[in-house]
């Protein structure tokens, strides 16, 4: 419902505003990116480590507290800062109002609080409540948006109006399913906890947010904002793979990961299954899913964005690359190690920027790309060094680079059709010959163990698939 929800937001959007606007529309939701996590994804992080080692509901109370003060303080040097904020956005030549700006910002927050929330559901399996929660917040959300752009003049305030109208109603709602019948119960102990944990993952979260979002900026300065508007529909399609498996496979991968009850040798043996699962199914959604780039594209926008196909392919691998680091990571936080996320980002993040630079002017569009995704592949075998040294976990990593590479084979034939003058159809038809050819392939790589648990962990995600799809 959710992805369903967020492809006709963008229909809606696109078919409302051009190339430019959509660009200006991505970079407005840039600059809060780039803010808020240095306050917010390390608490969520925390909240997640220690879910089953505390009581479940303090945890939430006291990481919500964390959240609003964190807001709380930004949206004060916010006001204090706004001529300053007005000057720096006249500088990379962005005309966005004040007020729309401070939209996007609170529209942000209430992402991470809605974000706090669904990690609640999810890792106590609480799959009404995880569906119910993506209603509240999709479908006020689409209903809003609808309205205020055929209400107002200025599309990017009735945009982000909606988004943080939308976003405000599904907390409202969504936290009253947690609070009822509940008592407070604050422990100092606890604030102590997660800020001891989360306070090296604040450069951590900034340096993932250099990685995943300052190449709009890039892009803008070294090109132009219509390219902005191309990568940035081009990532929502290829960020497709993370909304629809990766989130879910997180849903079963975290109580294992930290609430692991196994002797160590059982442990491992889960852990490595699960990541060659992972690595063939993810895999195989990924080409199905750049086999139908150019329909989603003209889907939910115009022949305008056509050519953020070549975005997609580098925004995929670049997703599965980072959930494969969801398994390589587990050594250092098992340890509560937090300060070695922090070094593995900072080293992503410096290469991300330099290649940002060199590469955009070159090769625009498609060199932010590949920064994305070689930023990522680079960080894995220093997570992994990390892990080792922290933790008895060792995971069979031969199976998976031979799957991956296996993978980037098929993906650049795919591309390189997604490119050709052949028809939509004829596309569509031989991109998914090309993932069916790799399935197969795959699959018959597996041992006959190995056959037999993948087909029941597809069956176990599958079922959550129906209900765990994010915001």
């Amino acid at each position: 419902m959710g992805l369903i929800c967020q492809l006709v937001m963008i229909k809606v959007i696109t078919s409302e505003v051009g190339l430019f606007d959509f660009g200006l529309y991505s970079l407005i939701l840039v600059i809060p990116a780039m803010v808020l996590p240095l306050v917010f994804s390390e608490i969520i992080s925390g909240f997640t480590r220690f879910f089953f080692e505390e009581d479940q509901h303090a945890l939430y109370i006291h990481s919500l507290a964390f959240l609003i003060g964190g807001f709380l303080l930004i949206l004060s040097l916010l006001y204090v800062s706004q001529n300053f904020i007005e000057q720096l956005l006249g500088y990379f030549e962005l005309k966005v109002s004040f007020s729309v700006l401070t939209l996007a910002f609170a529209s942000h927050f209430f992402i991470y609080i809605n974000s706090l929330n669904s990690t609640y559901f999810k890792l106590s399996y609480q799959s009404r409540n995880i569906f119910i929660h993506s209603l509240l917040i999709n479908l006020p959300k689409l209903t809003l948006l609808i309205w205020f752009l055929s209400k107002f003049e200025n599309k990017m305030y009735a945009i982000f109006l909606a988004l943080f109208l939308g976003h405000f109603i599904a907390f409202i709602f969504s936290s009253w399913l947690l609070f009822r019948n509940k008592k407070m119960n604050w422990q100092k102990s606890l604030f102590t906890k997660l800020l001891s944990y989360s306070v090296w993952m604040i450069p951590s979260s900034y340096f993932g947010t250099i990685i995943n979002s300052s190449d709009r900026l890039l892009i803008k300065a070294l090109s132009n904002i219509s390219q902005v508007g191309i990568y940035a529909l081009g990532y929502k399609v290829g960020d497709l793979i993370r909304q629809f498996f990766i989130v879910s496979f997180a849903s079963i991968l975290s109580p294992i990961k930290f609430n692991h009850q196994l002797n160590d040798q059982s442990y491992q043996i889960s852990m490595n299954r699960l990541l060659s699962i992972f690595t063939i199914l993810g895999t195989a959604l990924a080409l199905i899913i750049n086999g139908l780039a150019n329909p989603i594209i003209l889907i939910i926008s115009t022949p305008d964005f056509l050519s953020a196909h070549k975005v997609v392919p580098y925004i995929l691998s670049a997703h599965l690359i980072w959930g494969i680091n969801d398994f390589l990571n587990t050594g250092y936080l098992l340890k509560k190690k937090s300060q070695v996320t922090s070094l593995v980002l900072f080293v992503g993040a410096g290469i991300n920027l330099t290649l940002n630079i060199i590469l955009i002017p070159k090769w625009g569009i498609a060199g932010a790309c590949f920064a994305t995704a070689f930023s990522y592949f680079c960080i894995l075998p220093i997570s992994y060094h990390f892990s080792k040294k922290n933790h008895s976990l060792r995971l069979n990593l031969k199976p998976v680079f031979r799957y991956f590479f296996l993978f980037l084979f098929f993906i650049t034939l795919q591309s390189a059709i997604n490119a050709s003058p052949l028809s939509i159809p004829v596309i569509v038809v031989s991109n998914l010959v090309l993932a069916t050819i790799f399935s197969l392939l795959s699959f018959m790589i597996l041992n006959k163990n190995d056959k037999k648990t993948i087909l029941e962990f597809t069956q176990t995600i599958v079922k959550k698939l129906k209900v765990v799809i994010t915001p």
